[in-house]
């Protein structure tokens, strides 16, 4: 497993974008996020197959910071999945100075992120946006850190759902994220979430294979009536 890239992407452009506009394509660099709805792209319609919450924990700034990240799969309208993260129930205990979530760090997706739609959505929950999503390129090409510019994700405050437009036909519970302070001197541990696969999940096979079966069973059905006849 690789490990999720520290540093700040520093190289490359800063894409523009119009603010509850069109898709950001991402390109390697520094892309400005501006945030949308499926009103403006509904290409981003569709369904929830599945949602999964993971607590996270760790040292900040002398104390202990805490948050639920929630990790989503959407089947869009067009057959494809689209990833999403949404960073809630965000608290804190230490001392007075309340340090902040600096960004949200994705891992082992499983595609390159250039290329790809990426931003935030205004029409869902969430106050907190992330200003750029810093998209790496080489050996860490399918690695995006979603930064939280300003005061940052601060306790008491959630993200909006941050995601990724895919053309995927498969996902598994395959990447890795983890959360990370402004200066990305001090991080959460690593934990699992969804990305691309080359293969079905293993529910999705296990509903092919019981497919299979069922024609199986109507087969020999079939033939136990023929020679009957």
């Amino acid at each position: 497993m690789k490990k999720l890239f520290i540093a700040a992407a520093t190289a490359g452009i800063l894409s523009l974008s119009a603010t509850h506009a069109g898709a950001v394509i991402l390109a390697p660099g520094v892309n400005a996020l501006g945030g949308t709805t499926s009103a403006a792209q509904p290409q981003l319609a569709g369904t929830v197959v599945q949602d999964v919450t993971t607590p996270v924990s760790f040292a900040l700034g002398g104390g202990t910071f805490s948050a639920s990240v929630q990790s989503r799969v959407v089947l869009a309208d067009d057959g494809t999945y689209d990833f999403y993260w949404h960073v809630f129930d965000t608290s804190y205990t230490g001392r007075t100075e309340v340090p902040a979530i600096g960004s949200f760090r994705l891992g082992n997706f499983g595609e390159p992120i250039a290329g790809l739609n990426g931003d935030y959505r205004t029409d869902g929950v969430g106050d907190t946006a992330p200003t750029s999503a810093s998209v790496f390129s080489g050996s860490l090409d399918d690695f995006v850190n979603f930064n939280f510019g300003g005061f940052g994700l601060r306790p008491g405050h959630d993200s909006f759902f941050m995601f990724l437009d895919t053309d995927a036909k498969h996902y598994g519970k395959t990447a890795i994220f983890d959360l990370a302070n402004p200066g990305q001197t001090q991080v959460s541990d690593a934990f699992a979430t969804f990305g691309v696969t080359g293969v079905p999940e293993p529910a999705t096979w296990a509903l092919m294979i019981g497919g299979f079966g069922l024609a199986g069973v109507g087969l020999r059905r079939r033939r136990a009536m023929a020679v009957s006849a």
